[in-house]
Formats: structure tokens, C-alpha cells, sequence
């Protein structure tokens, strides 16, 4: 199972998605196999590690709603060899369902990361 880094606050503006993204980045310079997991509607951890949101066809919706095999939507981050994320485009936690429903997707995942940054 990976370590599990859940950066969380209710307040906006308050530099969650940046602690993230430079989180998720220093685990894989250091070699460490980790997921980004960008759960925010807006998509910016995602455009964060240098993927662009308009050209994604598949997101964290498409795998946990739709049925998608977390493998088909999971990529790779661009230079940084050790990393991936896990998209989002514009869906609320709330229409995700159960949190159970983000876990058992996960699990889904080929080869597991070392860390989960979310």
C-alpha cells in the first residue's frame, strides 16, 4: 500500500494545490514512485505538473463514475520519470460518490506508487 499524503484544508488560496504539486515533485526527484491524485474541479494540480487540461479525454470522473480503468487515465508527468497524475476536469468530490468508490479505484492502479499526494 502507498503512503498516503492527503493535503487538506477548507479555506481557498491557502496553497493546497501547490504544496501538492511540489510535494509530489520532490518524492519523484528523489526516485520515489508517486501519484499525483488532482481532485479539484478547476484541474490545477494537473496543469501544475505541465499537462494541459483542455487536451484530456479521460479523467478521475471517467475511472471512479464511468467504470474506466484507472490505467487508461493515469499519465505520465513530462520530465519527471518517477511521477504521475491522476487527472481531474471539472467534476466536485461530491459527484464522485462514497470515498470508498476513489479507494477501490485506486487499488485498480497497474503499478502501485510509492506515495499518493492528494
Amino acid at each position: 500500500m502507498a503512503h498516503i499524503l492527503a493535503i487538506a484544508n477548507q479555506k481557498g488560496g491557502v496553497g493546497k494545490t501547490t504544496t501538492a504539486v511540489n510535494l509530489a515533485a520532490s518524492l519523484a526527484v528523489a526516485e520515489r514512485r508517486t501519484l499525483l491524485l488532482d481532485a479539484d474541479p478547476q484541474g490545477n494540480a494537473t496543469s501544475g505538473v505541465g499537462i494541459a487540461k483542455h487536451e484530456l479525454q479521460l479523467s478521475l470522473y471517467d475511472s471512479i463514475v464511468e467504470g474506466r480503468s484507472p490505467r487508461e487515465v493515469v499519465l505520465p508527468v513530462p520530465g519527471l520519470p518517477h511521477l504521475s497524475v491522476l487527472p481531474a476536469t471539472g467534476v466536485e468530490w461530491n459527484d464522485l460518490g462514497e470515498p470508498s468508490r476513489v479507494i477501490a479505484t485506486l487499488e485498480k492502479i497497474g503499478r502501485r506508487p510509492r506515495h499518493l499526494v492528494a
